[in-house]
């Protein structure tokens, strides 16, 4: 359903420019192109609201035991893009109360201007290397009371 709003979004919004362009048909062209933006919203609230329900999900899975007993910051990658792409990559370690590990990759959205930023001075050598590299990082950002230091 989702592929086929977003074709539709697209043909709409093409067929709408050609016909305010053209002059054929300016209103019709213009209900076109609010069609295709309506499509186009409507396509990004479902694929917002599947990868909310996805994430709730994961997480939900993941804190099923009563909650982790350890987090690790793992490693963290700059955002790929200062316009589009501007999520931040971190991955955490969770070890949950039954003794397993699992690794979690999410992103962490950046506004544009630190995304922007962080592209343009990641660039510039520093004594710790680029900013623009990934961290590999073993940092303990939260361990419950009583746990295990885990090996």
């Amino acid at each position: 359903m989702i592929r086929f709003l977003a074709i539709l979004a697209i043909a709409c919004l093409a067929g709408g420019f050609a016909l305010v362009l053209t002059g054929a048909g300016l209103i019709l062209g213009i209900l076109l192109i609010i069609l295709g933006l309506v499509a186009g919203a409507v396509c990004g609230a479902i694929a917002a609201v599947r990868n909310v329900r996805d994430s709730v999900r994961e997480w939900r899975s993941l804190f099923s035991g009563g909650g982790p007993d350890s987090v690790r910051v793992v490693r963290v990658e700059p955002p790929q893009g200062w316009l589009l792409d501007r999520d931040a990559r971190v991955t955490l370690e969770v070890q949950g109360r039954d003794g397993l590990t699992k690794q979690v990759e999410k992103g962490l959205p950046i506004p544009i201007p630190q995304a922007l930023m962080w592209r343009l001075a990641g660039r510039v050598p520093t004594p710790v290397g680029r900013l623009s590299d990934a961290r590999d990082l073993n940092v303990q950002v939260y361990r419950k009371r009583g746990a295990t230091k885990a090996e």
